[in-house]
């Protein structure tokens, strides 16, 4: 153990093996080995294709959102413009990063490794930036009191704010923002080392077809020659063949028979078939993995298997996957960074979804205008537009007076004795 350790008095956990998936990043392999044949590593992992999407389409479209800084105030919520905090949340985290950048980052990172880690610092003036820390640089241990501790090792090619590099420090829990998924004590589990075996299927597939490709020496077909031939003469054959067919740019060249040789076709055999399928089952398998509809990275020969299509995926895409991720975030948030202020609060904006869709939008206005909640203003201000003059008075419909007014009368019981004339309906009163 080392001296800063020993001072902290970390303890590892007991019965605890490197090949175990939650712990196994915090080894020198940083991978997986599977029983395709393939090493498995978050790295290798964002090499393929459907990986890559799902994890870019997560952390890319929760970085785009809208974020504020929000306060309770009674039963109302209002923007706290000038806190200290506002600008870091919700515009630049610290001075290399903005803040949608960040959150991007720290998401990604949570996808991938299971845990995302930012060191809150605090400057002399009070101003605070959040600075990403890359997990495999982690080690999660705790004091001789039970607290977590973070211990870092950083490269000299790791910029994290002002922490030194090549050198162990630790910082502890109220130090760090630690956004991690569900898991087992305080470390969160990798997707990636949970669907290894998935993830290196896909991989492998992937490699087989390359080498497909790259080493094919086949124009559909193979020679058959009559009786038996010398070595150097198989050797000079077999050389000038695949000199003329081999790779995809010489695919389905035209070959030149001599000596008594005959052409036979050859067809897609049942395996190569079969290893198309594969890939488009791996497709789905991994985006089941991250919960993402498959239509959304690219696969829509299943674009109508959730609801009633396109709509329904994209709506269950919010509820079902970016909420998850968001009320982490925003839990996290308020438990590190705004615990001393209960009213505080941050809150990702998923109405930023419908920016691309004018109609929808339009018609959410055109609800909320009619029913009363928004003003002309209020619609104004989400469309970034200037307010204008009597554009802050809200609409009420005629039938949906309140039953009882400020002084105590019937509203409702004064409309219906207005039109029936008398008391007949029953609904006198004062």
């Amino acid at each position: 153990m080392s001296l800063l350790g020993e001072l902290l008095g970390a303890r590892k956990s007991p019965g605890r093996h490197p090949s175990d998936p939650v712990v196994a990043e915090w080894f020198s392999s940083h991978a997986s080995e599977t029983a395709a044949g393939v090493r498995v590593s978050p790295e290798s992992a964002l090499r393929l294709s459907a990986v890559y999407a799902c994890v870019s389409l997560i952390a890319e479209t929760i970085g785009s959102l809208p974020a504020h800084l929000l306060l309770e105030d009674g039963r109302f919520r209002r923007r706290a413009v000038g806190h200290p905090l506002e600008r870091t949340l919700t515009e630049r985290a610290n001075p290399e990063m903005e803040a949608g950048e960040f959150w991007e980052q720290m998401v990604g990172w949570k996808l991938v490794r299971g845990n995302a880690l930012a060191w809150i610092e605090t400057a002399r003036d009070g101003t605070v930036a959040l600075w990403p820390i890359p997990w495999h640089r982690v080690r999660v241990a705790r004091t001789s009191s039970g607290r977590l501790a973070y211990l870092l090792r950083l490269t000299a090619a790791d910029h994290v704010g002002s922490l030194p590099a090549e050198t162990e420090v630790a910082l502890l829990q109220e130090e760090v923002l630690h956004i991690r998924n569900w898991g087992l004590g305080p470390v969160g589990l990798s997707p990636i080392a949970q669907a290894a075996e998935a993830i290196g299927l896909a991989s492998a597939a992937e490699e087989y077809g390359a080498r497909f490709f790259a080493q094919d020496a086949r124009p559909g077909g193979y020679l058959k020659v009559p009786g038996n031939m010398d070595e150097q003469t198989w050797a000079k054959l077999r050389a000038r063949w695949r000199e003329l067919h081999e790779g995809a740019k010489r695919a389905h060249v035209v070959g030149l028979l001599e000596g008594g040789m005959d052409w036979v076709k050859v067809g897609v055999s049942p395996e190569e078939a079969q290893f198309l399928e594969l890939r488009r089952f791996q497709v789905a398998d991994i985006a089941r993995m991250f919960r993402v509809p498959p239509h959304m990275i690219g696969d829509v020969e299943r674009s109508t298997s959730w609801g009633s299509g396109i709509e329904q995926q994209g709506i269950g895409f919010v509820t079902y996957t970016l909420r998850t991720h968001l009320t982490r975030l925003e839990r996290v948030v308020r438990t590190r960074l705004l615990a001393a202020e209960p009213g505080l609060f941050l809150r990702w904006n998923v109405s930023g979804l419908l920016r691309g869709d004018v109609k929808s939008r339009h018609e959410a206005y055109a609800i909320g205008r009619q029913w009363g909640w928004l003003s002309v203003n209020d619609i104004r201000a989400l469309e970034d537009m200037d307010p204008v003059e009597g554009g802050d008075a809200y609409l009420q419909p005629l039938n949906m007076a309140p039953i009882v007014g400020p002084n105590g009368q019937g509203a409702a019981a004064k409309l219906v004795r207005a039109v029936t004339g008398g008391g007949a309906s029953g609904l006198d009163g004062p």
